[in-house]
């Protein structure tokens, strides 16, 4: 781990962010936690404060901002607060309410598994967020098939829940709360991607 980093307190633990990952201190108890460990990463919406301050500048880094930006645009009256629960491959689960934390970890992620998901889509297997099925056909849930030529740009509403419509629907197809939603950036961004596309990558 890196000898420089960024320290970050709350009332009850202390948190260190280096290039690499973070180190959490609460009491006498530290873990240390590398960005290559991380196996999903769930946001969840704590609160909504602060009028005149952007939701966006809470998302957790550039990167979430970018990828879910447009989508989260209703949600910029106020400051948004999350949560980032983020589960390691070990089996740890560590949570963080620190954006810096949360969106760096988000952005390593990213940048990991986002080749590898693309590559196994172009292979014709099926992608897994949480309720919701990526597939070749469309997207799949317990209400059936939606395929991606009657697929409308997918959005985020003030409950924070992703909302996908069927194209000239005025109601949604599919509601899900993004806390539910295991790694929301890359399922967000990939469902963007494919809706343009119809489906091709």
């Amino acid at each position: 781990m890196d000898s420089i980093g960024l320290a970050l307190r709350s009332r009850k633990k202390q948190t260190v962010l280096y290039e690499q990952g973070f180190l959490v201190m609460q009491g006498e108890d530290a873990q240390i936690v590398r960005f290559e460990q991380v196996e999903a990463v769930y946001i969840k919406k704590l609160d909504v404060s602060y009028e005149g301050t952007s939701a966006l500048t809470m998302l957790g880094g550039t990167l979430l901002g970018g990828v879910v930006g447009g989508a989260l645009s209703s949600l910029a009256s106020g400051r948004i607060l999350l949560r980032y629960k983020i589960n390691m491959r070990d089996g740890r689960v560590i949570s963080s309410d620190f954006p810096e934390v949360g969106g760096r970890a988000l952005e390593e992620l990213t940048l990991r598994e986002m080749p590898v998901l693309k590559d196994s889509y172009r292979e014709g297997k099926d992608l897994q967020f949480g309720a919701l099925l990526i597939s070749k056909k469309g997207l799949e849930s317990k209400k059936g098939i939606l395929p991606w030529s009657e697929l409308e740009a997918p959005t985020v509403d003030e409950q924070f829940r992703l909302v996908i419509k069927r194209q000239r629907s005025w109601l949604a197809w599919l509601q899900l709360l993004i806390e539910k939603i295991p790694n929301f950036p890359i399922c967000f961004d990939l469902l963007t991607e494919l809706q343009k596309t119809q489906g091709n990558l």
